[in-house]
């Protein structure tokens, strides 16, 4: 991971200024206009960031960089060795790596004109956020989180990379446990934030969805005084939380007394058409290109985003319609007569049910003879209930009319089981485990699907379901 600083070029003595920490010099302190994570684009124009993770440690690596030409380090401590190598270098040694990013993002944009969006949820963030950029771009300059810079490394360098001239930022916030989105929020101090949906994704981390939402709920904490939280009036957790420093609002598809409620859900071939009501005004069918309420939702997020903006009703519409889904993300693509549904970036039990619905909505828009083919994949980080979740999407899944199953990986086989409960054929699915060899797989899925055919393809990311993709496409 390497970001070019969008402004001024740096000091490991700026940033000590800044962030404070020990500042090490083994002569100049010189400057730096990028910064990395990879040794191995470590250059002298880049300060390296020593991260320890679960595979390795940055740290091993510096001594490394140094002999590179790399001149600034950032890091929990020096090898001893380091300094007898005799090269001329900064370090600056700090106790908390994320917690100096964070504080950094923060001083370095300061004077930063933009007014910020953040998005958080346990599901739907990345689609969302897309869909309130592609709103807030009709109108304003933008500046958005690449890719999935979401977490307290990434998002932190995606604002150091911001040139600081757009007029409004849609920053993407993840989390793994309790305490980093606060980190996260009180770097970027938005004016408006969004939390999508609390749902089971971090169980295996945080023991129960009230944790869950908790750790959510701390983008608050960041909100400038104020500023809008807009929060899923649909989940019970949210619908009572409270805040005297800033605006609440709900957003729902279920309770019209929300202050932002999408109703008369319907679809054709085209998409998706709903209502936007605020309060007793009625916004009458808004579209988008995509299928399903979780899109619904995420739309209806960007709509509210753009009114609380000062966008005009007609530019939100036409922002809505330019709308288009990360990469793996729901990504619907037509070839050699098939549609596949390629969403390959992530999975949870409610994200699969969601991709099980637009399954069907898309089939259903084509015609009754259209078949409907998954690949499910392992959904991870679900703890200790992880076989009772996949057995669950097994059996709504059967329940919905598909034709054939395919499973891929360990934890997926649980999911066929369910199916066979609700009263699918265990002749219509095939099992395959091996995660690293998908080649018969990919080779007999694609030797079952004929024109006309509609293929999901959903797992979660360390699964690679995107390999069958492209196996039937290529």
């Amino acid at each position: 991971m390497r970001v070019k600083l969008g402004k001024n070029d740096l000091t490991l003595g700026d940033v000590c200024n800044m962030c404070g920490g020990e500042l090490v010099l083994s002569g100049t302190d010189t400057a730096f206009g990028y910064i990395c994570t990879d040794s191995r684009e470590a250059d002298e124009n880049t300060a390296f960031i020593a991260i320890r993770g679960d595979r390795t440690d940055g740290h091993k690596y510096i001594g490394n960089v140094i002999e590179n030409g790399c001149r600034a380090i950032i890091c929990n401590e020096l090898p001893k060795d380091v300094a007898d190598k005799g090269f001329s270098f900064s370090a600056l040694i700090v106790d908390d790596i994320y917690e100096l990013l964070s504080t950094l993002a923060k001083e370095y944009c300061k004077s930063d004109k933009d007014k910020r969006v953040a998005v958080t949820g346990s599901v739907g963030k990345t689609t969302t956020k897309e869909y309130i950029s592609a709103v807030l771009s009709g109108q304003y300059s933008l500046y958005k989180t690449q890719g999935n810079f979401n977490s307290t490394l990434g998002m932190p360098l995606s604002l150091l990379a911001s040139d600081g001239k757009s007029e409004m930022t849609v920053l993407e916030m993840g989390m793994g446990q309790r305490g980093e989105i606060s980190l996260l929020s009180r770097a970027a101090e938005p004016d408006i934030a969004v939390i999508t949906n609390i749902g089971i994704s971090h169980l295996e981390a945080l023991g129960t969805r009230e944790n869950i939402c908790l750790a959510k709920l701390e983008i608050a904490d960041g909100i400038k005084a104020g500023g809008t939280l807009i929060l899923n009036g649909d989940e019970p957790l949210l619908k009572c939380y409270e805040n005297s420093r800033i605006n609440i609002k709900h957003l729902s598809i279920t309770d019209a007394a929300s202050d932002y409620f999408c109703t008369n859900i319907h679809y054709d071939e085209n998409g998706t058409y709903f209502d936007f009501i605020i309060k007793s005004t009625i916004i009458p069918k808004v579209q988008i290109n995509s299928f399903g309420n979780h899109n619904v939702y995420a739309a209806g997020f960007a709509f509210a985003v753009g009114i609380l903006a000062g966008m005009k009703e007609e530019d939100i519409r036409q922002g809505l319609l330019k709308f288009k889904n990360a990469e793996m993300r729901e990504q619907i693509i037509n070839t050699k007569g098939i549609t596949i549904i390629k969403d390959c970036y992530n999975a949870c039990p409610d994200s699969m049910r969601a991709a099980i619905d637009t399954l069907c909505r898309v089939a259903g828009s084509k015609g009754v003879k259209t078949r409907k083919i998954l690949l499910l994949g392992d959904m991870k980080e679900l703890g200790g209930n992880s076989a009772k979740f996949h057995y669950e999407v097994g059996t709504y899944l059967a329940d919905k009319g598909a034709d054939l199953l395919f499973v891929l990986g360990t934890d997926a086989q649980k999911i066929a089981d369910g199916a066979i409960a609700g009263g699918f054929f265990e002749t219509d699915i095939v099992r395959h485990t091996d995660i690293e060899n998908i080649f018969p797989l990919a080779k007999r899925i694609s030797e079952s699907l004929h024109e006309g055919d509609v293929l999901l393809i959903k797992a979660s990311r360390s699964i690679r379901a995107e390999r069958i993709a492209d196996y039937i496409i290529n």
